[in-house]
């Protein structure tokens, strides 16, 4: 009964429900208590790192090459929208999630973030059921897109 296909299936099937091993992380902002908040409602199929800066982040990004990015604009030590340039660049990154998850709700920092990478763009404070569906429906339309990711 089994296919050659029954596992990359399985897999699928597993990541889109959130229980994929283990997958990283890397939320970016310099509110701890927010970025924790976010990291919380991911579960235990990702594996979170937190920063809460621009040279940080670009440190975390050498280190692991995570699947998820979700930063805030507002950094301590640059912003939302170098990181997210940096990272579409990134060898590492450059087909990462990227999302941006900010107290700016202006059309044009949400136009500026998108022309400079992000896949999405939520406003704080988020709803936490919304959040988890984003990244879902991000994953899903990732994975469409580029299936051998």
């Amino acid at each position: 009964m089994g296919t050659g296909r029954a596992p990359s299936w399985l897999q699928r099937v597993t990541r889109l429900l959130g229980g994929a091993p283990h997958y990283p992380v890397l939320l970016v902002d310099g509110q701890r208590d927010e970025a924790h908040q976010l990291a919380a409602l991911l579960g235990e199929g990702f594996r979170v790192r937190i920063v809460g800066g621009l040279h940080a982040a670009i440190q975390a990004v050498a280190d692991q090459a995570p699947i998820l990015v979700v930063t805030e604009l507002e950094l301590p030590d640059g912003t939302g929208i170098d990181l997210l340039r940096a990272l579409r660049v990134h060898p590492s990154t450059s087909k990462a999630l990227l999302m941006v998850v900010s107290w700016r709700k202006g059309i044009d920092d949400k136009v500026a973030a998108l022309l400079a990478g992000a896949d999405d763009y939520l406003v704080k404070p988020v709803a936490p059921a919304a959040f988890v569906e984003e990244v879902k429906r991000l994953s899903y339309f990732k994975q469409i897109l580029l299936p051998v990711w």
